[in-house]
């Protein structure tokens, strides 16, 4: 399984925790983000997307098997992240 370093930079290790049971497609957002912070040319190519359906078919053209659902989900845990770090959660 891709994991991030914990406290890396870039694109929200901190959401990518793995839960119970993921969807296959999962793995790939963990794999898409892993990847995007190891390589700097991807990462920018992925800060040009300005919203979700664009990064969804960007993802798809590199590669990566990345649903709607996932960024959903990684947005739920994002945000659940940073409520739990200001003690709003």
């Amino acid at each position: 399984m891709y994991r991030t370093k914990p406290g890396a930079p870039g694109l929200g290790a901190a959401w990518l925790k793995t839960q119970a049971v993921m969807p296959m497609s999962w793995s790939e957002l963990e794999r898409l983000v892993c990847d995007a912070e190891a390589d700097g040319a991807l990462a920018r190519s992925l800060r040009h997307c300005r919203s979700g359906k664009e990064l969804i078919l960007a993802a798809r053209r590199l590669g990566y098997r990345v649903t709607r659902m996932d960024l959903q989900r990684a947005w739920v845990e994002h945000r659940r992240e940073l409520d739990q770090r200001s003690g709003t959660g």
